[in-house]
């Protein structure tokens, strides 16, 4: 099915505010008493300092350093919740299973449980402010609030920005419907679609699993290095991250390419006969009024404002390359 891309929408969400449906993503709790441990000794930034009500974002790694999911991490009274980018929690619980020994942790899949939605744009913190009578825009990064919306018990917790300021709003499953409906009767604000949101997406140089985010990349090549600390010791992965980063041996980088002709995913960099890299999402950007796209592109050749060309099938495309976000 071709996804549908509505320009009014987009405009929307650019200048006043748009929600995302994002349910469909994956949700694991840790519970236990050694959950907080466990956490901190097996992904790329520090948790252990968190509090209740408190979080962060974090990457879970392979042994080799590649890159399973990018969670948000939110901390309960009980228990601590990850919120996932995959549709399907089942690569995560079998990942954190093989680490834990001795541990007084459990891996619950809660995906079916909540209820889950972005909202953002420029007037997104205004938006929740009247809705719930609070000002989510002063939060730290990745902390909540626990607020009614639309007479539902709901968790609001503050994002990096994404389109201005953004936020993620949870809530019990079979109250999902009573926040989708208050929403929609909001009418000066965009209810976004998966065509929308994929644009929006690549325009802030967010990658996405399966696209920039798989397990043939580590986080120093997918421009997540913000979210690695290098201060904390031992993680899984930790070892060729360091030595990727001390002996500077990251082989390929995420980088924006632009065009005047739409970019097919897939399309490949070459170097002679080899090949130094591929697209791996693309779109028409109504803001730039151009197609752009995200790729990677080995290291030695990611210089932002050089034009290079793509290859794909008996075509060639005419590039530059661009700094990320394209849109900030």
């Amino acid at each position: 099915m071709d996804v549908v891309f509505r320009e009014n929408a987009y405009t929307l969400a650019h200048t006043v505010c748009g929600w995302y449906n994002v349910s469909h993503t994956a949700k694991v709790a840790l519970v236990g008493t050694d959950r907080m441990d466990l956490l901190h000794r097996l992904t790329t930034n520090k948790v252990n300092h968190l509090q209740v009500g408190q979080g962060t974002q974090t990457v879970l790694l392979t042994e080799k350093a590649r890159i399973i999911d990018v969670a948000v991490v939110s901390v309960e009274a009980e228990s601590i919740i990850l919120h996932l980018t995959d549709t399907t929690a089942t690569a995560v619980q079998a990942w954190f299973k093989k680490y834990i020994v001795m541990d007084d942790v459990k891996v619950r899949d809660i995906s079916q449980n909540f209820a889950s939605f972005r909202v953002f744009g420029p007037q997104s913190a205004l938006l929740l402010q009247d809705l719930t009578g609070e000002n989510h825009a002063d939060l730290p990064y990745f902390s909540s609030n626990q607020r009614t919306l639309f007479g539902v018990d709901c968790t609001i917790i503050k994002l990096h920005q994404f389109v201005e300021q953004n936020f993620l709003v949870m809530c019990a499953h079979d109250k999902a419907e009573n926040i989708i409906q208050g929403l929609r009767s909001l009418t000066s604000i965009a209810e976004i679609h998966e065509g929308e949101y994929e644009v929006l997406r690549i325009e802030a140089g967010i990658g996405k699993i399966g696209h920039e985010w798989t397990e043939e990349h580590n986080p120093l090549e997918a421009q997540l290095v913000g979210l690695v600390d290098f201060k904390k010791g031992c993680y899984i992965g930790q070892e060729v991250i360091a030595r990727l980063d001390t002996y500077n041996k990251v082989k390929v980088r995420l980088m924006g390419f632009e065009s005047e002709t739409a970019l097919p995913i897939g399309a490949e960099f070459r170097d002679g006969n080899n090949i130094i890299g591929s697209i791996t999402s693309s779109c028409y950007s109504p803001t730039l009024q151009r197609y752009i796209a995200l790729g990677y592109i080995r290291s030695a050749f990611a210089n932002p404002d050089v034009e290079i060309t793509a290859y794909h099938d008996v075509s060639s495309y005419s590039l530059r390359m661009v700094k990320l976000p394209f849109v900030v």
